[in-house]
């Protein structure tokens, strides 16, 4: 399973195995793949859960969505115990100064988090940085990265034009909800950051304007600027 290979002129294709519900059991990354490539010194990027709860249109889950559909639970967990030994354990080879953690929307779950961040605060205690969604942050959890050593929180806003959003990239949020997101940052003295995408079809040069507005409201330490690519 999982397999697709050549035979006797043709391709075949095996079927695709049930998601693994047990993230624990899987070994450690191997990252001294990458040594010779990249300053292993600079940071670590892990991942503490597998998935995300969103199906964005330009976005590669939205693919990975479908593909395992009925194949079990789409976002699942590690155990905090887990995540903390990879870094440690990663941190005693290569003594980065920071972590990233590269999950979907790192602030999905506040009791996981919460457990999460004790253990890394006490194990390792280094700045980090995560990924967000306007629906999954609050007072609290910006209160707890902040306390917890985070020194960047990223969002995917994309556009800021709702209509664009909803109709076009299947984001489900309104500006609304993304306001009330950066002000938690903001109250919580966290940092953050926003990414755009330029070239969404139907978006003109007004809604490029009105973005601008938009952002300018809500002071931010940086804006993450993408062009719309096709595949």
């Amino acid at each position: 399973r999982n397999i697709w290979f050549k035979k006797d002129g043709g391709i075949i294709k095996n079927p695709l195995r049930q998601l693994n519900g047990d993230l624990d059991n899987i070994p450690f990354p191997d990252k001294s793949l990458f040594e010779n490539y990249i300053d292993m010194k600079a940071k670590y990027m892990v991942m503490a859960s597998r998935g995300c709860p969103f199906s964005c249109s330009y976005c590669s889950i939205s693919t990975l969505r479908e593909l395992y559909k009925d194949k079990g639970q789409f976002v699942r967990f590690r155990s905090a115990g887990k995540v903390v030994d990879e870094i440690v354990s990663a941190r005693s080879k290569y003594d980065f100064k920071s972590v990233d953690f590269h999950d979907d929307v790192f602030t999905i779950n506040l009791s996981k988090m919460d457990a999460l961040l004790k253990e890394y605060v006490k194990e390792v205690a280094l700045p980090f940085t995560c990924l967000s969604h306007p629906l999954y942050m609050d007072t609290t959890k910006a209160r707890l990265l902040k306390e917890s050593g985070c020194c960047m929180v990223q969002f995917g806003i994309q556009s800021t034009n709702e209509v664009s959003r909803n109709t076009v990239l299947c984001r489900p949020e309104k500006n609304s909800d993304i306001e009330k997101a950066l002000d938690s940052c903001k109250a919580a003295e966290l940092p953050f950051q926003v990414d755009h995408i330029f070239g969404i079809p139907g978006e003109a040069e007004k809604e490029l304007v009105e973005a601008a507005r938009f952002y300018l409201k809500h002071k931010h330490q940086k804006i993450g600027c993408f062009w719309l690519s096709y595949f």
